[in-house]
């Protein structure tokens, strides 16, 4: 019976009574610089904006290496959440995404909203399913498959949210992901984002919110990144694109998560 309590405690707490994000504002709201688009056209001209300079069809895959789930974790798992300080598996089934099948992962969320993003920017985007990213073959397969000009990688190693409904407070994020960009000649480009948030909570909005909000501006970050658009309308040639930028998780004076 406890295990009930806390559980319908936790889903209400979870959604509370405020109006869900919509799956548009889940999603990162990107918008690419005239000079990436200047720098990426043939003749130096920057009308037509993204459209005219962006790749014609970009393919997203993220892959799970968190290792929680390694170790057996749902991959539908995004982190704790924590009633009365009791740590309960948290997953998206909670989050209630009905635009989502009730078996989705992680990675098919993350890739959801990736892909809308871009292509609400003007860069048409498809996820797909990449087993092997290391596979030179399996990336290729992908974008000849897909008849894309680019791929789009994400490898989580962490993506972790910690939240403690029993006061609103602040909720920690960990993060740790490598973004990698392939076109048909192999990988341009690859970095590495990790870092260990704390973000402040707001007594208005629901947990789910707060943590989907958290996720978006984290997917924005990431493509919004000079190095990461550059790579992605093919600025320079192939060695002058490819390059390892690693950016050290910042200390955080929160809590740690508990494995």
């Amino acid at each position: 019976m406890r295990n009930v309590f806390v559980s319908a405690a936790a889903l209400f707490l979870i959604t509370a009574c405020v109006t869900p994000l919509s799956p548009a504002q889940q999603a990162p709201s990107l918008q690419f610089s005239s000079a990436s688009v200047k720098a990426a056209s043939a003749d130096g001209n920057e009308a037509g904006a993204v459209a005219t300079n962006a790749p014609s069809k970009v393919l997203i895959a993220v892959v799970d290496s968190r290792v929680r789930t390694l170790e057996g974790k749902p991959e539908n798992m995004i982190g704790f959440l924590r009633v009365y300080g009791i740590p309960n598996n948290w997953t998206i089934n909670q989050l209630r995404l009905k635009d989502l099948p009730k078996d989705a992962t992680l990675a098919d969320l993350l890739e959801n909203r990736l892909s809308t993003g871009l292509s609400n920017a003007g860069v048409p985007t498809v996820p797909v399913d990449v087993k092997d990213v290391s596979n030179g073959a399996d990336v290729a397969a992908a974008l000849q498959s897909g008849s894309a000009d680019k791929l789009i990688t994400l490898v989580l190693k962490d993506w972790h949210v910690d939240v403690n409904t029993s006061w609103v407070g602040k909720f920690q994020f960990n993060h740790d992901a490598d973004l990698s960009v392939y076109d048909k000649s192999g990988k341009v480009f690859e970095k590495n984002f990790a870092e260990r948030e704390v973000i402040q909570g707001e007594a208005s909005d629901s947990w789910a919110n707060m943590v989907l909000d958290a996720f978006r501006e984290e997917m924005q970050e990431m493509l919004s990144a000079p190095e990461v658009q550059s790579a992605l309308f093919s600025i320079g040639t192939d060695s002058e694109i490819l390059a390892t930028a690693t950016e050290q998780p910042s200390e955080s004076p929160a809590f740690t998560p508990e494995t």
